[in-house]
């Protein structure tokens, strides 16, 4: 019997996502990420308290991105690699980015070049979409990853993992951008990092119950900790009118912040640690996460989403409520909108997918066949699990 899904774990993917899309208001839209510095003349002087509320929730969009990569590693660890799906979910990426190619065009708004149309046609070569590129990277590798994971001692997973925790979260806040590159810290590396804390939490077996507790108290430290520091960036801008200081108000907030790494893995563990019975309505909304994601953070839609359509940027200059109720609606609105035109999708195209799919693995086989020589070739395609979907 096919076994049943934990509809917790998909409804925290839900949650996670609904995370990314309110992130994506906030940044795109209510922040003003297309009308200049927002921290700086009259707008912030008169409005400051609503730009401090929007940079607490900026947060939840980076842990919603960390827990997508931890319940990964939660899952794969212990799973096989299919290359099946990783076709699966690569059609829908394409799809998505051509469409989103096609109403930037029809609406006029964009300058766009041969440069343009050749990165939204070839979305993760050219990293249209930087989560889904390394999410990609990511799950290709896992394969290897799991046979180092199984290949190593306790002792030597928790070294793996302070290794991995200083170069990706350590180095990053304390020292910036650049000088974390310079020890390869990126997106592929702290998704690696995050794979294995996932494996380590299954190892731990922290979703018994028992650590509920634990994931409170990251969680909800995590989140008050950054929100006494943006209150703190926000009131000494506000007292000495130096812009540059609110500028860095989100330095918490990005990769690699032990306050998303604590929020993220304490939310993983308050929701696995309430089972909840199988849900198919949950089970089946959660397997179109990435779409939506696909959709609303499309290079030329988020501008018209956030910018054009619903003018976010002017409920900064509304009152608390207004913004709020604002901001978090129309990302509600764009969250179901979204999920409704993959269900729509998959209603129509999914056998079309499908079979797609499976005469692409029969060419890499076809390829893989040409270049046989020996039984290296063999190896390959049993160890990707490059099978057909039946």
């Amino acid at each position: 019997m096919k076994k049943k899904r934990s509809s917790n774990i998909e409804l925290l993917r839900i949650l996670a996502m609904f995370f990314i899309v309110l992130h994506h208001a906030i940044v795109h839209g209510v922040l003003g990420e297309y009308v200049g510095n927002i921290y700086s003349g009259t707008i912030f002087t008169n409005h400051w308290v609503n730009i401090t509320i929007a940079n607490i929730l900026v947060i939840v969009g980076k842990t919603g991105v960390e827990i997508f990569v931890i319940i990964t590693g939660y899952f794969m660890i212990t799973s096989r690699f299919k290359g099946n799906k990783l076709i699966k979910l690569w059609i829908p990426i394409w799809i998505y980015s051509v469409l989103g190619l096609v109403i930037g065009i029809l609406s006029g708004k964009f300058n766009i070049g041969i440069i343009a149309i050749v990165k939204s046609v070839f979305p993760i070569t050219f990293v249209d979409y930087w989560f889904m590129t390394a999410y990609i990277v990511l799950y290709c590798a896992i394969p290897f990853l799991n046979i180092l994971w199984k290949s190593i001692n306790s002792k030597m997973k928790q070294y793996l993992l302070l290794f991995l925790f200083v170069i990706d979260v350590i180095i990053p806040t304390l020292l910036g951008g650049p000088v974390a590159e310079y020890f390869a810290s990126n997106e592929a590396s702290q998704f690696l990092f995050l794979y294995f804390v996932g494996a380590f939490l299954r190892e731990k077996d922290v979703l018994n119950g028992a650590y509920k507790l634990l994931g409170k108290i990251l969680f909800c430290g995590s989140w008050a900790l950054y929100a006494l520091l943006v209150v703190g960036f926000m009131f000494v801008t506000k007292q000495t009118g130096n812009s540059l200081i609110a500028t860095h108000a989100q330095h918490f907030a990005k990769d690699g912040s032990p306050l998303v790494l604590g929020m993220a893995v304490g939310l993983f563990i308050i929701f696995g640690g309430h089972p909840i019975k199988s849900n198919a309505f949950i089970n089946r909304m959660s397997t179109s996460m990435f779409a939506v994601y696909l959709i609303h953070d499309n290079q030329y839609l988020r501008v018209l989403i956030w910018h054009d359509w619903f003018h976010l940027d002017r409920l900064v200059q509304t009152t608390v409520w207004q913004m709020l109720v604002g901001v978090i609606g129309l990302s509600v609105l764009v969250f179901v909108t979204a999920t409704i035109i993959d269900v729509i999708r998959e209603a129509f195209f999914n056998r079309i997918e499908i079979k797609a799919s499976n005469e692409i693995i029969i060419l890499l086989r076809k390829l893989f066949s040409i270049l046989r020589r020996n039984k290296l070739v063999d190896n390959i395609i049993s160890f990707f699990d490059l099978r057909t979907n039946g």
